[in-house]
């Protein structure tokens, strides 16, 4: 039995969270994460997104965070990625992610409090200033397959210790 499956057995309380992927024209908008909470990824680049709020679906809250965020009405997207994030020296970061491509939308994404929108071409990704299971899966939300799974992080600030990915 892997660590995983031991800690799967567990009652874990995981926060519901979306991440949304603008993509256009071989570029995805990332955002610098200026302001977090419980100090999860302070100045690293991720989708756009944000904790589920009460009994919001996952797709209303990727239009809701979007909006809050980068001032952006999302109008075509699809979810491709469910992971569960299980953090045994910071229980407060388990999570279930769920991750969206975007791409349609009106609006200019715009700088706020907490993060800083930046184009990037698909090929100069900063994947080593990303959260460290992204180098997993990226690739298979950019290629539009979908995919979950469930990354066990270790004591190391936010190093995956180990994996479990399927493409589905």
């Amino acid at each position: 039995m892997t660590k995983i499956d031991e800690y799967l057995k567990k009652d874990l309380n995981y926060v519901q969270a979306v991440a949304g992927f603008m993509v256009k024209d071989g570029k995805v908008l990332l955002g610098k994460r200026k302001k977090v909470s419980n100090d999860l990824g302070k100045d690293l680049y991720a989708g756009i997104g944000g904790k589920v709020d009460g009994e919001e679906s996952t797709d209303e809250c990727l239009e809701r965070e979007i909006l809050e965020e980068i001032g952006v009405k999302v109008t075509k997207y699809q979810k491709f990625g469910q992971l569960k994030y299980i953090n045994p020296h910071n229980p407060q970061w388990d999570m279930e992610g769920h991750f969206y491509l975007i791409t349609k939308w009106s609006g200019k994404p715009e700088e706020s409090e907490v993060i800083k929108p930046i184009w990037f071409n698909l090929d100069e990704i900063p994947r080593e200033n990303m959260f460290s299971d992204n180098k997993y899966w990226l690739d298979l939300l950019f290629a539009g397959k979908s995919f979950e799974g469930v990354f066990l992080f270790g004591s190391e600030k936010s190093q995956v210790e180990e994996y479990r990915l399927i493409e589905i």
